[in-house]
């Protein structure tokens, strides 16, 4: 008895074409930053909102010490004079913030140098001898691992696959 082998051609042209563009996006996260930056942003506002709870919380001033911070201008809200160390933190576009964004890293802060008209940020950051630390910066609870997911999303997402499945479908089912 003789058998009779038949050879199936796989056209795997559309799956090369997809994989050179995940390539190509693995490599390039840029369209992903300006993502992680609103998300940064954001735990920052609520941060703000809130008195530092995702922080654990800002100690509270105590009532001499608020009354005199009242009067010298800062309003009720803690750790909000004028607003410029919120809006560097929450925008970070504002003045003394600083971002940079290259192909696959990304960097996020303040400047706190002798110039910076948020010079002073350090002190609440790290607390002094009379100050108690309020944490101002501050990276949110798994912001890792959706960061993770923003890159993955951003890498595995293709127009293109779409398209050549489409075009199969068409050719399989005329």
């Amino acid at each position: 008895m003789s058998f009779r082998k038949k050879a199936i051609k796989v056209d795997t042209k559309e799956l090369r074409a997809y994989a050179r563009r995940v390539g190509r996006r693995q490599v390039n996260l840029r369209p992903v930053w300006g993502k992680v930056f609103d998300e940064l942003a954001e735990a920052h506002v609520r941060n703000f909102q809130t008195g530092g709870a995702a922080v654990g919380g800002w100690a509270p001033l105590t009532p001499r010490y608020f009354n005199e911070k009242f009067a010298q201008g800062y309003g009720r809200s803690t750790m909000v004079r004028e607003g410029t160390l919120k809006d560097a933190l929450s925008r970070f576009r504002g003045r003394g913030s600083e971002t940079a964004q290259g192909l696959t890293t990304a960097f996020w802060g303040i400047d706190t140098g002798p110039n910076s008209p948020i010079s002073y940020a350090s002190f609440h950051q790290m607390g002094t001898r009379n100050m108690m630390e309020r944490q101002i910066v501050f990276i949110p609870l798994n912001f890792a691992r959706e960061v993770g997911n923003m890159a993955a999303e951003h890498i595995i997402s293709d127009s293109g696959i779409r398209r050549g499945i489409s075009a199969l479908r068409r050719t399989l089912n005329p």
